[in-house]
């Protein structure tokens, strides 16, 4: 059974799988950080807080973060870039708090893509590890994220076909 023949996207995956594929970010190579700023035609500094530049191309990030926590801030400024339009400074608090969330929420979309899906073995022993190795620009905690959600549309979908015991 491929796992894949299941698992539908969501809205906001499908969407940000298609910008990347549009901007030929195609392999998990692809998804380097000094790669995908090429492909994206985007560039980062350091700051005092984090934030996308979107007018101008750019990321600002965090110098106090860590790793981890650079690279959740990296692909959390990239939802904001890709699906979001405006200056926070000049919006109401309900439409920040939606983009925050939305943002956070769509991290696992682009750090390890819908359309990339097919490059994971789903029966390893091992799949965190090797998803850390097959996608070096994430984390361990969007990783858990990403495979909890697969599991979970997959234990809700009828789709799925109907084990047989004994």
């Amino acid at each position: 059974m491929n796992i894949l023949d299941f698992y539908q996207p969501s809205v906001a995956e499908k969407y940000l799988s298609d910008y990347l594929i549009a901007q030929n970010v195609l392999l998990p190579s692809d998804l380097e950080i000094e790669s995908l700023l090429i492909k994206l035609n985007l560039f980062i500094v350091k700051g005092d807080f984090s934030m996308s530049l979107a007018d101008y191309g750019g990321i600002v990030l965090a110098q106090q973060l860590s790793r981890e926590q650079s690279i959740e801030k990296l692909h959390h400024e990239l939802v904001h870039i890709i699906t979001h339009c405006g200056n926070q400074q000049l919006m109401n608090l309900k439409t920040i708090e939606h983009q925050e969330k939305n943002a956070n929420r769509s991290l696992m979309y682009i750090s390890i893509p819908y359309h990339m899906l097919n490059f994971i073995d789903f029966t390893s022993d091992y799949i965190e590890q090797d998803l850390l190795e097959l996608f070096p620009t994430t984390t361990s905690e969007i990783i858990r994220d990403r495979m909890l959600s697969i599991r979970n549309y997959l234990l809700q979908s009828s789709s799925l076909p109907k084990l047989q015991y004994g």
